[in-house]
């Protein structure tokens, strides 16, 4: 038998033609990567134990393929997982699917984070995917970051949370907001009204050194106090923080750290920014760390460059005290008065402990000034001293490395944590 090569060739083309080719509905034939695309609505807390993990899967080259895909959730300590549910059949390639994260309310998360492991299952052949995790944000009542500073900021103002140990881990940025509105709620309260009920704060909050930035609050009560914290009391402690370009304005006392401080400590802390007070109340404070400072209150090793404005009580470092100021530096541009006569660079009362405190001799003043570092006015530091890590040694700040970090002409005086160095500010620069 004769076989033709022409027709023998056009058969093996033919043949190879139809080997090589792919049933694009059979998923043995694929090789398609499926997306997995995660978002989480909430921040965990002891006050909010849960939050929605929405997880969308897509790539599937037709719905029936997509059906029957499963999710897989990683096991984290703390955190528990309600079923998942499906948003409706699939749609497009893809499916979408809603699951509750629980928090237990006590175990730690020093991370201020949780990372879920998340995989696929039932997923048909000649699909792949090597799965995926979900971020999320939790304040465990103790450690605070940028994800977690308004759940720390509520939680603070509970009973538990008022008498609360708590750890900043990063430099924290506050949003922004309009002229007249607030970012922030003063921590603790203490007011000369019978009606508002007096909590202050009693636990300590350790900054290690690092920054919260953009702290605004606009209050126009003339009883309350304002500061980061409103009211600290005996055995409360605020240190290492640095709070960056405040803005707090209160109708009666404030502070940038503290309002009202009845007999916490203060110590190793310093503030920019601007703080105003516009209560007329003899009793009324304002202060660039403390407004108020009680007799057994103590306000040690910090540094102020905020602006001070109020009408009663006025200091750079300290607006009226009874307790005891030691190892302060005053750089504030102005102190500005209404019609106080009790106004001071460094605090606005003379009574109380004073030592080693000092201020920037060009500080604009409403009033004379007597200058001595163991009285309300500090000590004498012209722009050179006060550039001078000797001046700081004799005020008493300690630059080894450990805490604070003396930046010569880069920039002022910082905290160990805190990650971008402040320039002197245009008032401390050096005169031609």
């Amino acid at each position: 038998m004769t076989i033709n090569k022409k027709c023998f060739l056009v058969f093996f083309i033919l043949l190879a033609l139809f080997i090589g080719c792919e049933n694009p509905n059979d998923p043995g034939n694929k090789d398609t990567d499926i997306a997995i695309a995660v978002s989480v609505s909430g921040v965990l807390s002891p006050l909010d134990t849960e939050a929605v993990i929405t997880v969308t899967v897509s790539g599937f080259l037709n719905d029936a393929d997509a059906e029957n895909v499963g999710l897989l959730f990683g096991m984290v300590s703390g955190l528990s997982y309600g079923s998942y549910s499906a948003e409706g059949p699939a749609a497009g390639g893809s499916r979408t699917f809603t699951v509750t994260a629980a928090y237990d309310g006590a175990t730690e998360f020093p991370s201020g984070t949780a990372s879920i492991g998340i995989t696929l299952e039932n997923i048909p052949s000649g699909y792949s995917n090597a799965g995926d995790t979900a971020e999320v944000s939790i304040f465990d009542g103790k450690h605070i970051a940028n994800g977690t500073v308004a759940a720390f900021n509520d939680y603070a103002n509970t009973s538990a949370g008022l008498a609360g140990n708590y750890l900043l881990i990063e430099d924290v940025i506050l949003p922004p907001r309009e002229p007249g509105e607030s970012n922030w709620e003063a921590i603790g309260t203490w007011s000369l009204s019978q009606s508002i009920p007096n909590y202050p704060f009693t636990g300590t909050f350790d900054g290690q050194g690092f920054s919260i930035s953009g702290l605004i609050i606009y209050a126009t009560s003339t009883n309350t106090n304002q500061g980061m914290f409103g009211a600290i009391d005996t055995g409360g402690e605020v240190k290492n923080l640095h709070l960056e370009n405040v803005n707090i304005n209160n109708g009666f006392t404030a502070g940038g750290i503290v309002g009202y401080n009845f007999g916490g400590t203060i110590q190793n802390c310093s503030v920019t920014g601007s703080v105003s007070g516009t209560g007329n109340n003899p009793t009324a404070a304002t202060g660039g760390i403390a407004g108020y400072n009680g007799g057994s209150g103590t306000v040690q090793n910090c540094y102020v460059t905020a602006s001070v404005s109020g009408i009663q009580n006025i200091g750079g470092v300290v607006g009226q005290s009874a307790g005891t100021i030691k190892n302060n530096i005053a750089l504030n541009p102005s102190i500005s008065s209404g019609n106080s006569t009790f106004f001071g660079r460094v605090s606005g009362s003379v009574t109380g402990t004073y030592t080693s405190n000092y201020a920037w001799s060009g500080m604009t003043v409403p009033v004379n000034v007597t200058a001595n570092a163991a009285g309300k006015d500090g000590g004498d530091l012209g722009i050179a001293e006060v550039r001078s890590k000797t001046a700081w040694e004799t005020a008493g700040f300690v630059f080894n490395g450990s805490l604070w970090i003396w930046n010569g002409d880069n920039g002022l005086p910082s905290l160990l944590g805190v990650g971008t160095v402040q320039p002197w500010p245009a008032h401390l620069q050096p005169q031609p």
